[in-house]
């Protein structure tokens, strides 16, 4: 699904395929509740969005993956932590589970909290930018270079908005699939250095 997804991509490079490789980490790539206690379950859970994924259920997908986000929404209580470490110990994270576990509570969203957050980031005036046509090309990045560059990546390195994780790709390069994940997103990687991408 992940190799449709970023064929997709490569292929067509628009906002609709873009959204739904956006979507696909957060819908389906992502773990179960804290009630599947082992990676059977775990396995079940992936398997069935997959399967809803496939047949075109991603409205509802993302409506589950809405309301389980929202529920945790503020959570700082002691069971909330216990079973996010727990989580995290499921996905091998063993440094963060701990980290988890001893964390302090989070500040209350106060106008005092948000001014000392503001006054730790530097203020800098917007730098001009030269329009893309006038930059030089990007060189060319060979699909050993991507490759070498997504294993170099610690483990448990945190994803960016789209929630997906390097370990997702790591994940998909099984024996047989190595070479054409590489390949695609090697070319997707192409797609956004070149600035290519759709604007949305």
């Amino acid at each position: 699904v992940l190799i449709r997804c970023l064929a997709a991509v490569v292929l067509s490079n628009s906002t609709q395929v873009w959204s739904d490789l956006f979507m696909l980490p957060k819908t389906v790539l992502c773990m179960p509740s804290a009630s599947a206690k082992d990676e059977g379950a775990t396995a079940a859970f992936t398997l069935d969005r997959l399967e809803r994924w496939e047949m075109g259920e991603r409205g509802s997908l993302w409506a589950d993956a809405t309301r389980s986000r929202s529920n945790g929404q503020g959570a700082d209580t002691a069971e909330f932590k216990r079973l996010r470490a727990e989580t995290l110990g499921r996905e091998g994270l063993d440094s963060k589970a701990c980290s988890m576990l001893v964390s302090k509570e989070l500040v209350a969203p106060t106008r005092e909290a948000a001014n000392k957050l503001s006054n730790l980031h530097p203020r800098a005036a917007i730098p001009t930018r030269q329009p893309l046509s006038q930059l030089a090309l990007p060189p060319d990045l060979p699909c050993a270079l991507v490759s070498k560059m997504v294993h170099a990546f610690p483990k448990g390195t945190s994803p960016g908005p789209s929630g997906l994780r390097v370990q997702h790709l790591l994940d998909a390069c099984t024996q047989a699939n190595k070479a054409t994940v590489m390949e695609q997103l090697t070319h997707v990687v192409a797609i956004l250095a070149h600035g290519s991408a759709p604007h949305e």
